[in-house]
């Protein structure tokens, strides 16, 4: 199953890092590609969240549910797929306190079987899976030091 890691080190505190980076609703404001994220339920740590992506190449919109859980202590938010287009969505955000900045990883590993020209899209379904995490955190690191978005 394909993997996506990425990380960015940002200007800007754990504490207030962790925060924003839980306003997932807050997404398509800085990803151009996410279209909505609706927050279905919350209780404590644990959410629910929809969320609904345009994929221009594709011409087509991809929709799908996760439940999140969301760990201060650990410094992480740990993901995976309920339903939806992918057949299989889940990961791991980690952030790591260094001093007055902190490192945010975000790693997804993902499946997603289209039947018949499946395998030719494949290199397109990572290319778009790529591009959508360095959009979040970019957006994030951009939101947090700049606070334009």
């Amino acid at each position: 199953m394909p993997i996506v890691e990425k990380e960015i080190e940002i200007n800007a505190p754990f504490e207030e890092i962790f925060e924003i980076a839980q306003n997932v609703e807050d997404y398509p404001r800085f990803m151009p590609s996410i279209k909505s994220v609706e927050i279905i339920e919350k209780e404590g740590n644990r959410r629910i969240t929809r969320w609904t992506a345009r994929v221009e190449e594709l011409g087509r919109t991809m929709s799908w549910k996760e439940e999140d859980f969301w760990d201060k202590e650990k410094g992480e938010c740990r993901f995976h797929l309920i339903e939806g287009d992918f057949n299989k969505y889940e990961g791991v955000w980690t952030f790591y306190k260094m001093g007055d900045r902190t490192l945010v990883r975000l790693k997804i590993e993902y499946e997603m079987h289209i039947p018949l020209i499946g395998a030719l899209l494949q290199g397109l379904i990572r290319r778009k899976v790529e591009e959508s995490t360095t959009d979040m955190l970019e957006g994030l690191k951009e939101r947090c030091e700049i606070g334009k978005v």
